[in-house]
C-alpha cells in the first residue's frame, strides 16, 4: 500500500502541472493508505475499549464483593484474586476475538489496496 503511493507520488511529478496539481495528485495517491491507516486505528480502538470495559467490570466486581470490608486482609486478597481470573478469562475471551479482527483488517487493508 506504501509502496504504490510511493511510485503513485512519483509518478505526479512526471506531469508540467502546477503546484496545486501536483498537490493534489500526492493527496490522491495517499487516500489509500489514509484510509487504511483511518480503518485499522477504529478497529484498534474498539478492541482496546472492549478489554477496557471488561476489567472495569472486573473492578467493579472485586469492589463490590470487598464494600465494607476494606480493611479485612483475607478479603482483600480474595478480591484481587477473583479480579486477577476475571481479567484473565477477559483475555481468554477476546482472543478469538483478536484473531477475527486481524483477519478483518488484512482484508480491509486488502480491498483498499486493490482501490
Amino acid at each position: 500500500l506504501q509502496r504504490a503511493a510511493y511510485l503513485c507520488m512519483a509518478d505526479c511529478c512526471d506531469g508540467d502541472g502546477s503546484q496545486q496539481a501536483l498537490q493534489q495528485c500526492f493527496q490522491k495517491c495517499n487516500q489509500p493508505v489514509e484510509a487504511a491507516a483511518q480503518y485499522y486505528q477504529a478497529e484498534t480502538q474498539r478492541f482496546q475499549q472492549r478489554i477496557q470495559r471488561c476489567a472495569q467490570e472486573c473492578q467493579d466486581s472485586a469492589q463490590d464483593q470487598l464494600r465494607g470490608r476494606e480493611d479485612d486482609q483475607k478479603q482483600v486478597a480474595k478480591a484481587e484474586a477473583v479480579f486477577g481470573k476475571c481479567v484473565a478469562k477477559c483475555a481468554d475471551n477476546n482472543a478469538g476475538v483478536m484473531k477475527g479482527l486481524i483477519k478483518d483488517i488484512d482484508a480491509k487493508l486488502k480491498e483498499i489496496a486493490k482501490k
